[in-house]
């Protein structure tokens, strides 16, 4: 199956090669893809076959053949999960590092989704045929809770909880640096960099974005803090402590991953490069989710216990000397 496509290229767009005003206009094409249709003789320009390369101005018209997409479906898989909370309506799960929460493309298998299905869930047809249920996600490696819905009437009810900002999660982050205050608020928007469309930022016309933090333990060149976040955009939280220079340990997209100490103390760099070669991954948790119930009576409370690499960074913190010991549970507390 395929479809008749046809552009007019308006007075307000720039002038602009063939293949990538088609990659940027019809959303069903990325560049590439674009690229081959129209060497495949599928694209006419002005009613005339055209190269790549050609420019295309206003008042120009664009016609193409697109193959219609096939969309497969997410397969059950016989995964092991951690459920916290389950009814005839939601399933909250303790999502561990390294997986992803919905199948995509370069990761199709293994998933939270495929795992979900794997236990025989129903879930809710609204997300389409590759995130059933899903109505927020976490990083693939960020650990800690996810809320699913198993079925329509609840994801609606969840999609307009986080709409509304009546979901309330918390976050534990072990992040470089330390802060003079305890606490405080970043409200600046989060958006795709211009220079790297495949990161975030803290970039002007972003949308809007809002975490609270406060200090949860010091060290002499770390902190753990909490974090809630009031919005939900791509990688607020590593973002938004990118942009107050306080990088979540072992965040290699937001400055995370050291390649130098200069800014901790002589005689903690030692200490430093051992929490730096033992933070595998960002150090954030989803520690604790609260949310209205979808029956519209009552909330649903989860908390998740510490992940063992997390606990292992904060005994790399609190023992300089390497001391033998671990962290075997943390509770930092509620407001």
């Amino acid at each position: 199956m395929s479809r008749h496509v046809v552009l007019v290229v308006s007075e307000d767009d720039p002038s602009d090669r063939l293949d990538h005003y088609l990659g940027t206009h019809a959303p069903e094409l990325s560049r590439t893809r674009a690229k081959e249709i129209i060497a495949e003789g599928l694209v006419m320009l002005n009613g005339a076959p055209a190269k790549p390369s050609a420019k295309v101005t206003p008042g120009d018209v664009i016609e193409a053949d697109v193959a219609e997409p096939q969309v497969p479906n997410a397969a059950p898989e016989d995964i092991p999960l951690d459920v916290l909370y389950e009814d005839d309506d939601v399933v909250v799960v303790d999502k561990p590092a390294g997986m992803v929460v919905h199948p995509a493309p370069g990761s199709m298998t293994g998933t939270l989704v495929n795992a979900l299905l794997g236990r025989g869930d129903g879930l809710s047809s609204l997300g389409g045929h590759l995130r059933p249920g899903i109505v927020h996600r976490l990083d693939r490696d960020t650990t800690g809770l996810v809320v699913v819905a198993k079925n329509d009437v609840a994801h609606r009810a969840l999609s307009k909880a986080f709409q509304e900002r009546r979901v309330k999660k918390l976050y534990l982050a072990l992040v470089w640096g330390t802060f003079r205050e305890p606490e405080g608020v970043v409200d600046e928007p989060v958006g795709r960099r211009a220079n790297d469309r495949k990161r975030m930022g803290v970039v002007p016309g972003g949308r809007e974005a809002v975490t609270s933090w406060r200090v949860r333990e010091d060290f002499p060149f770390a902190t753990l803090v909490e974090a809630r976040p009031e919005t939900g955009r791509t990688h607020q939280i590593r973002v938004h402590m990118s942009h107050l220079r306080r990088p979540v340990i072992g965040d290699k997209d937001y400055g995370g991953d050291k390649s130098a100490f200069g800014d901790v103390p002589p005689h903690y760099r030692r200490q430093a490069k051992r929490v730096n070669a033992l933070a595998t991954r960002h150090a954030l948790h989803g520690r604790a989710l609260r949310f209205p119930h979808t029956s519209g009576t009552g909330e649903v409370r989860a908390r998740s216990p510490l992940p063992a690499d997390f606990a292992a960074l904060i005994s790399a913190l609190r023992f300089p000397d390497g001391e033998s010991g671990r962290v075997l549970g943390f509770d930092p507390g509620e407001v």
